[in-house]
């Protein structure tokens, strides 16, 4: 089946996107610099948290994204008929080296991933994500994404409310056994995280739709 390519003007249009994005990113750089707390972006955007996590997420691009790289992937759409936006770029700079960052730009273009797909690549080289579920394994995480910070806490409450429920399921056998064995104080205070570890989790799952 042959892939249809975008229109000239919609490469046209997503090429200029990036290179505003990229833009604004550089100035923010220099403006409040890589460290500055995100409070410094609510006060830019008014208060609009969107606004400012987005600007948050172009300031990172632009700290790794390079001005030619960004010409040789503007050159790759037109070339492969593909059109990219800001987003992809922001999914592209969670990769550290230049030389992953420019093969997976050109295979992507080349072979019209779309967005998701690109991503779920991404992810791939960034390390498989169940290694971020298992105690004492190096967990891989990208400090500058809230979606992959909120994607491992979010692993991270799964984990206690399934060892929450496997200490629950032992009430109706006989003998002390799972949450019995502990003092009361600590069993308390276990069921009460437990509680408020549901709720985060909650959080997470509307945070997580809003930036994704």
């Amino acid at each position: 089946m042959t892939r249809r390519n975008d229109t000239l003007e919609s490469i046209n249009v997503g090429n200029a996107a990036m290179w505003a994005a990229f833009d604004l990113g550089e100035e923010l750089c220099k403006e409040l610099g890589m460290r500055s707390e995100y409070g410094a972006m609510r006060n830019l955007t008014g208060g609009d948290a969107s606004q400012s996590e987005k600007m948050r997420k172009y300031r990172a691009m632009a700290k790794r994204i390079t001005h030619s790289e960004l010409g040789d992937i503007c050159e790759l759409t037109q070339l492969h008929g593909k059109a990219w936006g800001p987003t992809h770029l922001v999914a592209l700079s969670r990769l550290t080296k230049v030389s992953e960052r420019r093969k997976i730009a050109k295979v992507a273009l080349r072979e019209g991933w779309g967005l998701a797909e690109l991503q779920r690549r991404i992810r791939r080289l960034l390390g498989p994500q169940k290694d971020a579920t298992v105690v004492g394994r190096k967990r891989h995480i990208d400090l500058m994404s809230e979606t992959d910070i909120l994607e491992q806490i979010n692993a991270l409450c799964l984990s206690w409310i399934r060892l929450n429920t496997q200490l629950q399921q032992t009430e109706d056998l006989p003998g002390k056994l799972g949450l019995e064995l502990l003092p009361m104080k600590l069993r308390e205070q276990f069921i009460e995280a437990s509680t408020l570890i549901v709720k985060l989790r909650q959080r997470i799952a509307k945070r997580s739709s809003r930036v994704s």
